[in-house]
């Protein structure tokens, strides 16, 4: 029992070692900001995911940003790794009438892109042509 508190240490240590390094050692991402436009007017709100395209030979983590009043940014650190991309953009009119629906309703789901982000830090604006 008097080696338990020097044990829970030394796996607390190798736990937090075992974190920072395995988020160094990722892949390079890129911030990325810009708009969402639909019908000609910025999208109210909505959210933007962006995913590597792993049939064009891309890989990294998926990545999301929250969409207002048709402006994005993702989250610093977090954004993509540059390359071929599926992008999937979700939105919604900006009126918050019930909890249940913090962006109010839906305008559109799942609306795709294929798109090849730049490997650096970018403005990358999208359109919204139609509902699909």
């Amino acid at each position: 029992m008097k080696y338990v508190p020097a044990l829970l240490a030394i796996i607390a240590a190798l736990t937090t070692i075992g974190c920072g390094s395995a988020e160094s050692s990722g892949p390079q991402r890129y911030s990325l900001t810009g708009t969402v436009t639909y019908q000609g007017a910025p999208l109210p709100a909505g959210k933007i995911f962006f995913e590597p395209d792993s049939s064009q030979g891309n890989s990294g983590p998926m990545t999301m940003a929250e969409i207002k009043d048709g402006k994005y940014a993702t989250p610093k650190g977090k954004g993509t790794v540059g390359g071929p991309h599926r992008i999937r953009i979700e939105g919604f009119d900006g009126n918050v009438t019930d909890e249940h629906y913090p962006q109010g309703a839906t305008i559109f789901s799942n609306y795709l892109l294929e798109e090849d982000l730049p490997k650096s830090e970018s403005v990358v604006d999208f359109t919204v042509e139609k509902k699909k």
